[in-house]
């Protein structure tokens, strides 16, 4: 099972004082695709690399971002937050180091599931 991320959303501070709240990030995966509330998944980006060698076909590679838990897992889609994310000096030089709408995902840890998958 591998998913992506369809949404990122933060609720707005409706004063200066108020703390600013937590990024969600809404996923195309849910109990159906095997997810449980409080599973950990890892979240990667791909990156298009061509290779100049091979005739110039280009290859995807991943480039490592984290981790994300689930707070709550749909039928088919699910919510999550970030529990880790990657050190900058892991991370080759991109745009955005920080999860964003596109990046993929896949189970990294299993949590037993109370109900059996169809």
């Amino acid at each position: 099972m591998e998913g992506s991320i369809i949404h990122v959303g933060r609720r707005l501070r409706m004063a200066a004082s108020e703390p600013a709240s937590a990024r969600e990030y809404y996923l195309d995966v849910g109990k159906r695709q095997g997810l449980s509330d409080g599973e950990i998944v890892d979240i990667y980006r791909e990156i298009p690399v061509t290779d100049q060698l091979a005739g110039g076909s280009p290859r995807l590679m991943r480039l490592p971002l984290g981790e994300l838990k689930i707070v709550v897992a749909g039928e088919v889609t699910s919510l999550a937050r970030l529990h880790r994310a990657a050190s900058p000096e892991t991370i080759p030089t991109s745009e955005l180091a920080l999860p964003m709408v596109g990046d993929r995902l896949r189970p990294k840890t299993r949590l037993p599931s109370t109900q059996p998958l169809p």
